[in-house]
């Protein structure tokens, strides 16, 4: 049996639990670097490591590459370009929506240099980026894996009912078809975001951040849950938004974006829609006067949720990716 090392720590999941040594990076991030810099097993790191991790992830990954250890980095969802480059460059912030930073591609494209070899692979979160991840990275295409998020919430009671809407979420979305719309959408709405919004003068708009404990609840208290998406993009976002309101049984509507369909099926667990404001109003009117469609959707997503996106099969799914790149290693 294949044993790992890893910054994963998943106690509920007894196979994971056995067959991993987990360092929680959130307990001390310079220990959790040197010991998992010395480790000698194949390693499961997370990718989406950012600031609040001390990069700890990417950094051992770096160091383990170099010593031709087998390395599998998932949620690799990163975004070339920088924006604390782009504050230094005073470059304003667009209104709406997250769009690309303007400067600082080559700092990713260089850490990604460092990082890559022949014995590190990507699991990346949608079939869209099996070939824009090569592309913008330069890595071997044959190194990168599509692994299928899941609904982190780990207690989803089925929550059909509720009142209002509720648009969250900062990366990668376009609120501004959306804040047109809201005039003609039939309930308040609320835009649980940092992003900056155009001034609408809307009295059914709520615009503010929320901290994740309100936001989990007015997701859990809303009757439609809407995700808009940045169409055109080299990554897929969004997902962790669309499958816990998905795994409540709430409605949605998505707007079609990288990633979106190989989650939510249009018409069956979820409305996939163009981000423009009489699509998004006429999806969000007809889940709000329809109720048994919007019943039919909810329990279906909250189906498939449970069937295929929750936290315990995304899990056995990264064990399985690292076991099977080791037994193609081996046999290479």
């Amino acid at each position: 049996m294949i044993e790992y090392t890893t910054t994963y720590v998943f106690p509920w999941h007894a196979q994971f639990s056995a067959r991993a040594e987990s360092f929680d990076v959130r307990r001390g991030r310079a220990a959790a670097l040197a010991r998992l810099s010395r480790s000698t097993r194949p390693a499961i790191l997370h990718g989406a490591s950012g600031l609040q991790r001390g990069y700890v992830d990417l950094l051992a990954a770096a160091v383990l590459a170099r010593r031709g250890r087998p390395v599998l980095l998932a949620e690799a969802t990163w975004q070339p370009g920088s924006r604390a480059i782009d504050r230094l460059f005073r470059v304003p912030p667009p209104i709406g929506v997250d769009a690309a930073p303007r400067h600082g591609r080559w700092l990713g494209l260089g850490a990604i240099r460092m990082i890559d070899g022949p014995s590190v692979h990507y699991a990346v979160l949608s079939r869209h980026e099996l070939d824009t991840f090569p592309q913008v990275w330069g890595v071997d295409r044959a190194r990168v894996h599509f692994t299928p998020f899941c609904a982190t919430a780990r207690e989803l009671p089925e929550l059909p009912e509720g009142e209002g809407v509720i648009a969250s979420g900062n990366s990668l979305r376009d609120y501004r078809a959306l804040v047109q719309a809201a005039p003609q959408i039939d309930a308040p709405l609320t835009l649980a975001t940092r992003l900056p919004l155009a001034a609408t003068g809307a009295r059914k708009i709520e615009h503010r951040f929320m901290s994740p404990e309100e936001h989990e609840a007015r997701v859990r208290g809303s009757a439609v849950v809407v995700v808009p998406l940045l169409a055109g993009t080299e990554r897929s976002a969004g997902q962790q938004t669309y499958l816990n309101a998905m795994g409540l049984g709430k409605p949605v509507v998505v707007t079609d974006a990288p990633g979106v369909r190989d989650y939510v099926t249009d018409g069956e667990t979820g409305l996939v829609v163009a981000n423009e404001p009489g699509a998004l109003a006429e999806a969000v009117n007809r889940l709000l006067s329809d109720q048994a469609l919007a019943r039919r959707l909810g329990a279906a997503a909250r189906a498939d949720v449970l069937a295929r996106f929750d936290l315990r099969t995304y899990v056995d799914g990264l064990l399985e990716l690292a076991d099977r790149i080791l037994r193609e290693s081996a046999r290479g």
